[in-house]
Order: structure tokens, then sequence, then C-alpha cells
């Protein structure tokens, strides 16, 4: 039989573009496209609807640090991740009722190569008593190529859970930045909202050890429906910095930040004048 030479070119033209469909739809690496955020119904009594803007959220999402294995300690959330998805978490914050968790998923890249393979985050985000809870279920995890080839999709993320801990979560989150561990909990942080926009995020971390037990102590105090925008000064006049001081005392009174972190602060107020 002989077999026409348009037919034998349709033929390879078919097998070339199954080919190139397999790689785009298969063997991608997880792209910014995959990021996502959405509402999950959950049996809580959570401090919502909240009035974020996006600068707000996003410097309190910069206050969350982790550390993998040995390494030094770095933001869970990179400034990549943190410029896609903090606009898009102020809306869902604004209309989550007491019963919602805000779960994300999210990816970055490693390195900085294009080649190489990106990573995924993936956890929920709720305010309860004035703070801002950060509980992952995933951190900084590798890709499941040979799942996404078998099945023509990407794995289901972990949005972590309040009742049970993650286990082989690859990294643990670290107290500091006005941020506690949740019953000390590698993957459950709470982060004082108030205490954290009246400060620079400085990388100050607690001591990490099964036996020490992070406080959780709650305000009994309202959380504002918007929170006010911090203006960052490098030298503060009288009047401010007596201003300053007032309000970190006040913070300290209630048990909003601790005692490191006032006389940090005060010290700064002090060599700022």
């Amino acid at each position: 039989m002989q077999i026409r030479p348009s037919a034998l070119f349709y033929f390879f033209a078919t097998i070339l573009v199954s080919a190139s469909n397999v790689w785009a739809n298969d063997l991608r690496p997880w792209g910014e496209g995959k990021d996502y955020v959405q509402l999950e119904a959950v049996s809580a009594a959570n401090q919502q609807p909240v009035n974020f803007s996006t600068e707000q959220l996003a410097a309190l999402l910069g206050h969350f640090y982790k550390r993998e294995g040995s390494k030094e300690p770095a933001p869970y959330f990179t400034q990549d991740e943190i410029s896609r998805i903090a606009s898009r978490l102020v809306p869902l914050f604004a209309k989550a009722q007491s019963t919602e968790d805000v779960d994300f998923g999210t990816s970055f890249n490693p390195s900085g190569f294009f080649m190489v393979p990106r990573k995924l985050n993936a956890g929920r985000l709720f305010v309860e008593n004035g703070r801002l809870n950060l509980i992952v279920g995933m951190c900084a995890a590798e890709q499941d190529i040979t799942y996404q080839q078998l099945y023509g999709k990407y794995r289901d993320l972990d949005h972590g859970s309040r009742t049970k801990s993650a286990d082989k979560l690859g990294c643990e989150l670290l107290a500091g930045n006005n941020a506690e561990r949740a019953d000390n909990r590698a993957d459950w942080l709470r982060l004082n909202i108030n205490a954290a926009l009246a400060a620079n995020p400085v990388p100050v971390f607690s001591p990490v050890s099964k036996t020490l037990t992070f406080g959780t102590t709650a305000t009994s105090d309202p959380v504002p429906a918007t929170w006010p925008t911090q203006s960052p000064s490098t030298t503060a006049k009288p009047s401010d910095a007596e201003e300053r001081l007032t309000t970190l005392k006040q913070l300290h009174d209630k048990g909003l930040i601790t005692d490191a972190e006032y006389e940090q602060k005060r010290a700064a107020v002090l060599n700022g004048i």
C-alpha cells in the first residue's frame, strides 16, 4: 500500500501536537496561575469579617518565619508570593464569616532559575482574639511529577488542620516577630495584629524546644474594623516619642506584647529622639 506524503505529514504532525499538549498540560512547573485563595466552612468562632488593606496584609504575612532543617530562618512567604496573594486575600477577609477560614495555595521558585520546579506552600488563615492565625499543611513541598504524568492533574494541596498537627511538614514555624506558637505546634502561629502593624518585621526568634510552652494570651479588646496604616519614621519627635511610649506601655500592660518586645521597642523609640 502506498502512503501519500500528505498523509504521512499529517500523521507525524498529530504526534508532535499530542506531545506538546502533554508537556503543556502535565509536565509544566507549577505556575503563578495555579495560586488560589478560597473560603472554607469550619466549626469555629473566628473574629471576622475584618477590613484589611493590601499593605497591611502584606506586612502581616511578612512576619511569619520558618526553618527548614538546619537552614537559617527564612520568611514562610516569599515576597513574590505575598505580592500575588495579598490583594486577593483582602476581599475574602472582608466577607469571611466567623465560621470560615481562608485557605491558600501558593508556589515559589527556590533558586530563581526558570527550569527549576517550583515548590508549594498551602495552609489556612483566620482572625481570632485580635491575632492573625496561620496553620500550614505544606511547606516548600516538592511537586509530584509522577502523579501529574499518570493522572494529568495536580495533587490536592493540604491546608492543615486545627485539631491535628501536620506530619512530615518539611519545616517548622518560628515564634517571634509578635507571633507565638499555638499549643507548641510547629505548624501553627498566632500573630498579634496591632503589635505587628506598629513594628517593623525584625527577625527575632524564640528558642525551639519541645519542652517549651508558648503562650496564647487572649485579649478581650474588640478587633477594630480597620487597622490604621502605619507610617515609618526614622527619627521620632519628642511628642511622637511620648505617644509611642504610651502606646507601647498600654500594649504591654494588656499582655499584647512580651517583656522582651516591650524593652526592645522602648529602646528603639528612645534612641530615635
